[in-house]
């Protein structure tokens, strides 16, 4: 127990970069080839967006921004089956534009209809592969710095 308390930031920073790396790859897995999804017929039953401002005073000034926020459902049936679906984008984005007022296609993965967006943009996980490599690099630094000592234990050991 004592040892977990004395490296609870390693464990924190080792537990970051596998957790946001796998998560990554599962989506980059579950959302390959998107583009070349089937699709039906969708009926979008609720889209919201939202700015929320936001203002913080530092020290060396005022931040100034917001952050958005976004939800869709949308309705749609492959092969008989009803589903419905939540994300308008793999990145979980917001609702595009439609602009020509054609009906919304669900793009549905092939062997697992339950899984659909409205836009088949591939996926991108930005944030969450920015997470995986940052922590990736504070792992390499401690390696790095810690590898001369445990190649001196490991000869003295011997």
């Amino acid at each position: 127990m004592r040892w977990i308390q004395s490296h609870i930031a390693l464990i924190l920073i080792y537990g970051t970069c596998f957790a946001t790396g796998m998560y990554w790859v599962s989506q980059r897995v579950k959302f390959h080839d998107v583009r070349n999804w089937p699709s039906v017929e969708a009926r979008v039953i609720n889209s919201w967006s939202i700015d929320t401002p936001y203002h913080y005073q530092y020290r060396d000034g005022p931040r100034n921004g917001s952050v958005k926020a976004s939800h869709v459902s949308f309705d749609y049936s492959v092969d008989g089956r009803d589903y419905r679906g939540d994300l308008a984008t793999p990145d979980g984005g917001e609702l595009p534009p439609n602009w020509t007022d054609r009906s919304w296609r669900a793009y549905h993965k092939p062997g697992a209809p339950h899984i659909a967006v409205l836009h088949p943009a591939p996926y991108q996980g930005t944030e969450w592969l920015l997470a995986a490599l940052m922590s990736g690099i504070l792992i390499a630094i401690h390696v790095c710095v810690r590898f001369p000592d445990w190649m001196r234990r490991c000869r003295r050991d011997r």
